[in-house]
Parts: C-alpha cells; structure tokens; sequence
C-alpha cells in the first residue's frame, strides 16, 4: 500500500540480489505494513506497480511518446535523424531525454518549442478518438468551463459514468492525456497565447 502513515521503506541490496524492506518507525503487531512509491504519476504507478492513485491524488501526469505516433513531427523537424532516446514527458519535471531532444532540434536550426507542440499533436489525436475516454474528456472540458485550470475530470462525470473515473485504464489514458495537454498549454503561454491562469494546474 502507499500512506501517509507509511512505516516502511524499500531498496535494491545487489550484493542479495533482493528487495529489502525495513522498518522506518516501531510497528505494532498486527498493523498493516504501508511504503510510499514517490510521487509518480498513474502511467508510471501503473506500469511498474500494477495499480494507480485516484485521480485527485495522482502528483504528476506523465507520456511515455510513442515513436510511430510522433513519426510526423520527427520527420518535420529531425528529417533523417533518429531519437535514439526514449522520450518521456512529465508535467512537474524536465525529463532528461526530452532535454536531449529539444537540443537536438534547436541544433538542426528548428524551433524546439514548436518540435514539443507537434509531437503532443500527434499524440493527442488517439485519445480524442477514444470511445472509452469520449465521457471523461467531456467531463474534462465541463470542468474547465467553470475553473479554466482544473484537471478534475472526474468531478464532472455523470452517475452513469462516474465509475471511470475508478478504472485502472481510464485513470492512466486520462494522465497521459493531461500530460500532452499541460505541455501544450505551457507552450502557448510561454509564447503569450494563453494565460498562466487558462494552463492546466498539476
């Protein structure tokens, strides 16, 4: 489990080639045994733990791009240059391999801003085709019509749809989703075409 009254900790012992927990604080008998896993995002959770927060308690979204998605910006930007990193987008961090990316466009003469926007185009476009997603994104844009910066999609779901916003796969498509759109919004402030007030807060 993952508390805020967590009473354990987690490491790699390579010489034992074993996790190995151990007690942070006295634990009683009887009392359940909770670690924290940092502040990860649901697709990051999900991907390594096989679970995810609720959404109003996930710290951070993040995307994980997908090269054949983003192929279009790739070929725009970096024609006959390869990406050979992994690129990871994270709304409360510059990911190293993204700031291996935007450098390289920036050196091929390209604008690294516009490279961003692209790519977050590009990988958008399944999630805004999603029959699944169709009820959370519309709960999403219901959100933000009454407090532009929400991400609280799942305050707006109605009670037929209301239990998407417990689904596993749901809860990760919207993090993923929220990811591109927060990246989208920061680069169209930073270039004064939307106010810091109209950006995702996350």
């Amino acid at each position: 489990a993952n508390g805020p009254s967590r009473g354990v900790a987690w490491r790699w012992d390579a010489d034992a080639q074993a996790m190995v927990v151990t007690a942070t604080r006295r634990i009683l008998a009887g009392e359940e045994l909770l670690c924290a896993y940092g502040p990860r995002s649901n697709l990051l959770l999900y991907r390594t733990y096989g679970f995810t927060h609720p959404p109003d308690a996930e710290p951070s979204w993040s995307y994980i791009v997908r090269t054949p998605l983003a192929s279009p910006a790739y070929q725009e930007f970096l024609p006959g240059q390869e990406l050979t990193a992994q690129l990871l987008l994270d709304s409360n961090n510059l990911e190293a391999s993204l700031c291996e990316a935007l450098n390289t466009v920036t050196r091929a003469g390209r604008d690294a801003g516009e490279f961003l926007a692209a790519v977050c185009r590009c990988c958008k476009q399944p999630y805004e085709s999603d029959e699944r997603l169709r009820p959370a994104l519309g709960a999403l844009s219901r959100a933000r019509t009454a407090d532009a910066a929400t991400a609280a999609w799942w305050s707006e779901l109605s009670e037929t749809d209301g239990p998407l916003a417990s689904d596993e796969g749901v809860r990760v498509k919207m993090c993923e989703y929220l990811c591109l759109l927060a990246h989208e919004e920061a680069l169209a402030c930073a270039a004064g075409r939307l106010e810091r007030a109209q950006c995702l807060r996350g």
